[in-house]
């Protein structure tokens, strides 16, 4: 147990009252900063696509690689930082098992190009092997957390001065 005994002079009385808003104001400015620090570093670190440029479907823009690095967004409300991306994303970081595929639309096809064979392709259905699980968040995760740590030494020192 921490014990703490001290004595406030007259004057420390204005100080005391301007502190709690002091406090909750740098502490509101410091989400926000370590959230846009995580943002970019999700952004940066988030896997994208490559494009082949043989690739007719390319050219008709059917695919676009980095969608879901382009839809990480960051939203603050009251202190709390939440990120949201495109609703794929979850497969990208957890992995999927192999899978089968189906068109959209019934009667349509799956039209993407296959490396393997070097052209574009088209098919009524394909099994997916599976992918492997991709946290791109770890190491941003961890960068802003020891950013954090020097974020509250500076709040403390706030409250100490």
């Amino acid at each position: 147990m921490i014990a703490f005994r001290g004595t406030v002079t007259d004057n420390a009385g204005p100080w005391l009252e301007q502190l709690p808003a002091r406090v909750d104001e740098e502490l509101q400015n410091a989400v926000e900063t370590l959230g846009r620090r995580m943002n970019d570093r999700l952004k940066e670190k988030a896997p994208v696509g490559k494009q082949h440029p043989d690739s007719q479907l390319a050219q008709m823009k059917a695919y676009q690689p980095g969608a879901l690095r382009d839809s990480i967004t960051m939203l603050t409300d009251a202190g709390v930082v939440e990120f949201e991306a495109v609703s794929y994303s979850e497969y990208v970081i957890g992995g999927t098992p192999p899978h089968e595929i189906m068109p959209h639309t019934p009667g349509g096809v799956l039209a993407f190009f296959w490396e393997r064979v070097g052209s574009d392709v088209a098919f009524a259905s394909v099994h997916h092997p599976g992918t492997k699980a991709n946290d791109f968040r770890t190491v941003p995760l961890e960068e802003t957390a020891a950013d954090a740590e020097g974020v509250l030494t500076d709040l403390g020192d706030l409250i100490d001065s």
